[in-house]
């Protein structure tokens, strides 16, 4: 029988101070892989999956990002440099081996451990993640393409839009998932939010995802990624849509052939399309191998 997974753990960097928060989800013994959660997303993403993860002898460690949950904010931190947060982490628990994975918002991220590994970083896998902003956004969803261009011409209406959803923060998702508490004056208004992100998915995903213990899931977790407000959400948004701070051709964790870096993309997917991957793979492996 699986233990309870471990929603709220942190610790402090030693050369900042500033906070980091993460949970664990599946096996405290298992394989560890630091799990890069989406946007807007927190350390909860994938609470739902406990059981499974404790099945296959996995250890999920999620962390927040800066702004996103408990995790404390980092004033003009880069997409490449939150390489060094994961780095601290892995070092906080003395991880000697482990994957990373990006979902994504959490995608560009585990490119940047990619970019920048250490020797213990044996893996880096990439879940539908978002591409550079030069890619185009060929097949998104109308709101997808919407907001990425806000994000990159008008942040400032952006971060307006941002605001409007979210009413005030008050929950506890410290305990088990299904002991999870949410303040029903806020729930339904969260629940709109999350239905509409819904809406625009299609086929099996989206029939997955309209659940009603799903939904409830995904509001609760959005609910805790913007339990210090939408600034980290808008902040992030920004960041993607300029040019990264680091050349997905300069990445050469796989060319040895002994570290994969391996890429999943759902062809029904509108909201991190195919295309992304397609770009960043021409981008990344065709460069790296010289063609």
């Amino acid at each position: 029988m699986a233990a309870s997974p471990r929603n709220l753990l942190s610790f402090r960097l030693p050369s900042t101070k500033r906070l980091i928060s993460w949970a664990e989800f599946g096996s405290p013994n298992g394989r560890p892989i630091i799990y890069l959660h989406g946007t807007p997303s927190s350390r909860l993403e994938c609470a739902e999956f406990h059981h499974a993860l404790h099945d296959r002898n996995i250890r999920l460690i999620a962390p927040d990002r800066p702004g996103f949950g408990r995790s404390e904010v980092h004033t003009g931190r880069t997409i490449g440099g939150y390489a060094s947060d994961v780095r601290a982490l892995a070092k906080q628990l003395n991880l000697s081996e482990y994957a990373v994975m990006g979902q994504s918002g959490g995608g560009p991220y585990a490119l940047a451990c990619a970019r920048h590994p250490e020797e213990g970083l044996r893996a880096v896998a990439v879940l539908g993640g978002l591409s550079p902003f030069e890619s185009g956004l060929e097949g998104a969803h109308w709101a997808t393409s919407f907001s990425l261009r806000m994000s990159k011409w008008t942040p400032s209406l952006l971060g307006f839009f941002l605001r409007l959803p979210i009413p005030s923060r008050k929950g506890n998702f410290t305990g088990p998932l299904e002991e999870w508490t949410v303040d029903p004056s806020m729930l339904a208004e969260a629940e709109k939010t999350q239905q509409a992100f819904i809406n625009t998915m299609k086929g099996r995903e989206k029939e997955i995802m309209s659940k009603p213990g799903v939904l409830h899931y995904l509001t609760t977790t959005f609910i805790e990624a913007t339990i210090q407000g939408v600034d980290a959400h808008l902040y992030e948004s920004k960041l993607f849509a300029q040019e990264w701070d680091f050349k997905l051709q300069d990445i050469t964790f796989a060319s040895e052939g002994k570290r994969p870096l391996v890429m999943w993309y759902g062809t029904d997917d509108i909201n991190t399309t195919v295309h992304m991957g397609k770009w960043i793979a021409e981008s990344y492996w065709i460069a790296a191998s010289g063609g």
